[in-house]
């Protein structure tokens, strides 16, 4: 209409459908169909960004529909009005003043030296880019994770615990705190060695969360050296709990010899303890507290015939207690079989909705010892009793070292956490580290498992989703324009503006991860979006000017649009980018990789486009 203000507004608006809906509708497609691949996901991060690409994919149907046929009604209650002082529309004189913008379409060795300076800018970014899986949020909570060495009574590790809680509250940035003993926050059971903290830090904070937890680490590891700590924040923790594992670095040891997996776990942790970054390194040597082993005397049993499994329900009953279940039907025993066999089965006891089986013992757990348990008696059928140290030899033995198995191998984990380190930077250190320092026997080797397998898997798919994504923007290029050069050229274009989120990533020191790539993606439909409308409108103009009108033509004829499209989308990710507001670091990454991609998207659009086209149609009639 503003090219032609002498019309009626409704056939403006008539005339804008007809001519224009071919490419309302693939543009919109190029939006959308990228957002299909994304069902592919799987795992955490299809968790995350699933939901994601499902909302914007409706929001960009609902966004041709409201294109379609509520932007024309608006135009007609509140569009464009000529005014007689206005001067008429004239193509020449918008050529005319666009002519330091038509000027590069004749010097094609302006796009090439775009092109090849964004693909250089592009690979150097990826070369120096650090990478993660999803992205670090500032939460303001600290989980520490704490234990004490193997044997520890609860009630020195409550006192333990005590001058841990004096370093915590001493720093001015902690609000407050929560402590668990014997249980960790996921409710998981664990020894009374075990426990964990929720700290919650201060709203108006000076510092970052992780600069507060590099303080409490450097001052417990110094004053408390005891205790075996290791900090996180509450939702990367909750999310590594769903991942098998709360530390982002797993490197597992697979051999048969657990002594010899013992001996290289111990050689790994010293190794990657050098490397700069990694932390709260746990050798995956757990140890379980002093054991008690009874060795019978089979041939003294034997002669008194006591039976293994009469010796052991009256070991039981003096050492942990043995759970009797019973009927009303039982007759009860004579005095020497209840002996032998524990206790009289007493039955259970219904709690609620529950049954509880009793359990009996002979002595109380506060006052037993060793050498009492020597001098308890055992009661042989024939009546006569005797210490059981005259039945077996007891002794007292250190603590083992449990063993794990994973896909029926033998196995031990150590796992790291990161302070101030990219996941994927620390993990090659790692690799090279141990490829030249650590020697493992034939039939070992390592795998490696937490986030870095996770962020493997991911990036995988991601790669997957991207490539089909291109080949649907492809398919509806074709669909539109029934061209293969010219759809080769939009989507050329659209991948070289990759480049863009991958510098911006590199000059905001933000990682690839699993939200930047999201963005990454999308930079690829965008880019091809913004093409479609000008190579439509060329076309179209082509039919009845000649190649140079028709290109200046359409590309001046969008510039506006593709301003207000790169301005319009760049001002409302800015907050997002920033990180501004809690947790908004989770979109950050996928924010600053569509800027990138809008930045350079327009350089590519406006000057290497109509330079391409240029090569394809530059001898067409």
């Amino acid at each position: 209409h503003e090219e032609q203000p002498k019309i009626d507004k409704y056939q403006a608006v008539k005339i804008s459908i007809k001519v224009l809906f071919p490419a309302m509708v693939a543009s919109s497609l190029s939006t959308i169909v990228i957002h299909f691949p994304f069902g592919l996901m799987s795992g955490l991060a299809g968790s995350f960004f699933k939901e994601l690409s499902d909302t914007m994919q409706i929001t960009m149907v609902v966004s041709f529909f409201v294109t379609w046929l509520l932007l024309p009604v608006l135009h007609i209650l509140i569009g464009y009005k000529h005014k007689k002082k206005e001067k008429e529309f004239s193509e020449e004189k918008m050529i005319k003043k666009l002519s330091w913008l038509t000027w590069f379409f004749n010097k094609p060795i302006i796009a090439i030296s775009l092109i090849v300076l964004f693909v250089l800018g592009g690979y150097y970014s990826a070369t120096k880019l650090e990478t993660g899986f999803l992205p670090d949020l500032d939460e303001g909570t600290i989980v520490l994770d704490y234990f004490s060495p193997p044997g520890t009574s609860l009630d020195e590790t409550d006192r333990l615990c005590q001058q841990m809680e004096i370093i915590i509250l001493d720093n001015p940035n902690v609000e407050s705190y929560s402590r668990r003993t014997g249980m960790r926050m996921a409710f998981k059971t664990v020894p009374s060695n075990f426990g964990d903290y929720l700290i919650q830090l201060k709203q108006d904070r000076t510092l970052t969360t992780e600069e507060v937890i590099s303080q409490l680490r450097a001052k417990i590891s110094i004053e408390v050296p005891v205790l075996d700590a290791s900090f996180g924040q509450r939702i990367a923790d909750l999310l590594g709990d769903l991942m098998s594992s709360p530390q982002p670095i797993e490197i597992k040891l697979f051999g048969d010899d657990y002594n010899v997996l013992q001996s290289k776990a111990s050689k790994i942790e010293d190794i990657i303890s050098k490397i700069n970054g990694i932390v709260d390194i746990d050798n995956g040597l757990v140890t379980n507290g002093p054991s008690i082993v009874f060795l019978p005397k089979k041939d003294v049993l034997s002669l008194y015939n006591i039976t293994l499994t009469d010796f052991q329900n009256q070991l039981s009953a003096y050492v942990g207690g043995n759970v009797l279940g019973g009927s009303s039907n039982i007759t009860a025993p004579s005095p020497a079989q209840a002996a032998m066999s524990g206790g009289l089965q007493i039955g259970d006891i219904q709690e609620g909705e529950q049954m509880r089986r009793l359990l009996l013992r002979f002595e109380d757990y506060n006052t037993n010892s060793l050498e009492k348990i020597k001098q308890q008696l055992i009661f042989a059928p024939n009546g006569t009793v005797k210490p059981l140290s005259f039945y077996c030899n007891v002794k007292l033995i250190d603590g083992e070292i449990e063993q794990h198995r994973e896909n029926l191998k033998s196995n031990i984990i150590i796992a790291a956490r990161l302070e101030n380190r990219d996941l994927g930077g620390a993990i090659k250190d790692i690799q090279k580290q141990l490829s030249s320092e650590l020697n493992l026997p034939k039939g070992y080797y390592i795998d490696y498992g937490g986030a870095y397998a996770e962020q493997q898997k991911s990036f995988t798919e991601l790669l997957l989703i991207l490539s089909l994504a291109t080949l649907l923007v492809f398919a509806v290029l074709l669909f539109l324009f029934r061209e293969w050069l010219v759809s080769f050229i939009v989507i050329f274009i659209s991948i070289v503006g990759v480049a863009g989120c991958l510098m911006g990533l590199y000059l905001t020191n933000i990682p690839l991860n699993v939200s930047s790539y999201t963005g990454i993606i999308m930079v690829v439909g965008i880019i091809a979006e913004n093409s479609i409308f000008t190579v439509f409108i060329f076309q179209d103009k082509l039919k009845t000017h000649n190649f140079k009108d028709a290109v200046n033509y359409a590309i001046a004829l969008r510039l506006r649009p593709k301003l207000m499209t790169a301005i319009g989308a760049i001002l409302a990710l800015t907050p997002l980018a920033l990180g501004i507001g809690l947790g908004a670091q989770m979109q950050q990454p996928l924010a600053v990789a569509v800027i990138g991609g809008f930045v350079v998207g327009l350089p590519l659009l406006l000057l290497v486009l109509p330079s391409l086209l240029e090569l394809i149609y530059k001898n067409r009639k």
